[in-house]
């Protein structure tokens, strides 16, 4: 969704990311599955930080290709060199980097000695895609490292303190891990929420849309308040003349509007039989399940489940069990 679109929703997650990105070193990592809004976020954190003053480091890791992921140096040489064409500065690699020190250290005194000490504004390094590093297993460990290393030289080190990162994650791709909590522990985790139900009362007078109240309801209870789908229904009720009540008749057939994102999930659940059972488990069950940690981590870190107290969860939406329950073991 671009910066200016009339349906963007403001969230309060907005001003929390506004109060950190202004702290001296401040350290943002923006969380959520797909479709939750993040970009969205992150556009208008830079656009914040542009009215700041602030320069902007904007890099996507998708454009890393499997070269670079193979190779630490090589890839924290093109690192700085996108960070340096993004700061209009001329790229001066070979005169920070020194082969008798590690590739970390070469990039960080990059960092250090030359970008920070050129521009004397703050520079915020916003990282998208940041969760596909773990594709490269030859990198992924040193990287984060490095980043750690930044945030905690930023706690005592002034000119570091002019560093401000935001990283965005996908946290799908926690599925393929063995883990239990996000590898992303530095500074402020911000966990995307669904929309509200005054966010879906919002978002529907942008499409000029009325609902009754019972309607608004259904939604909820449908949708789980997922802002992407929300904004599907909004926008296909208004371009077809749609009935919303006709739209959540047929909302769990393979051919409702929902289609793609539920074929999604349901193609990536099925490459992991684990976590499929417990997910069958959980849309069987009329009341909260209580799962092992690792499987209730990831089946939430997808969005197909919301987790209560301990790891209970139940499904995010009644789509969801409309939906897999028939099609789950086709």
């Amino acid at each position: 969704m671009y910066i200016n679109s009339p349906y963007y929703i403001e969230r309060t997650e907005e001003l929390i990311c506004y109060l950190e990105i202004n702290k001296p070193g401040g350290f943002i990592c923006i969380k959520a599955p797909k479709q939750m809004g993040k970009t969205s976020l992150l556009m208008r954190i830079i656009a914040y930080c542009k009215k700041q003053g602030y320069k902007i480091i904007r890099l996507n890791l998708q454009k890393v290709d499997s070269t670079l992921g193979k190779d630490i140096n090589k890839f924290l040489r093109w690192f700085c060199a996108n960070a340096s064409i993004k700061l209009q500065l001329e790229a001066k690699l070979n005169e920070y980097w020194d082969q008798d020190i590690s590739s970390i250290e070469s990039c960080s005194f990059y960092f250090q000695d030359y970008l920070l000490s050129v521009v004397n504004s703050p520079i915020v390094l916003a990282i998208e895609e940041v969760d596909r590093i773990f594709q490269f297993p030859e990198i992924a460990n040193d990287f984060l490292s490095m980043l750690r290393y930044w945030y905690k030289e930023a706690q005592e080190v002034k000119l570091w303190q002019k560093l401000r990162i935001v990283l965005v994650e996908s946290t799908e791709i926690y599925i393929k891990m063995n883990i239990k909590k996000s590898p992303f522990n530095m500074g402020i985790g911000i966990d995307l929420s669904p929309f509200i139900l005054g966010q879906i009362q919002e978002l529907a007078k942008c499409y000029q849309i009325q609902l009754l109240p019972r309607e608004q309801k259904k939604l909820m209870a449908l949708l789980g308040g997922h802002p992407y789908l929300i904004n599907m229904t909004f926008s296909h009720i208004k371009s077809h003349h749609a009935s919303l009540q006709n739209l959540i008749e047929i909302a769990g057939a393979d051919t409702s509007i929902y289609r793609d994102h539920l074929h999604r999930h349901l193609q990536n659940i099925r490459q992991y039989p684990e976590l499929q059972i417990a997910f069958e488990k959980v849309l069987q069950a009329a009341t909260p399940v209580e799962l092992e940690e690792s499987l209730a981590f990831k089946l939430k870190s997808m969005g197909l489940v919301v987790q209560l107290e301990g790891n209970l969860v139940m499904p995010s939406c009644d789509l969801y069990r409309q939906y897999f329950q028939k099609f789950i073991k086709n």
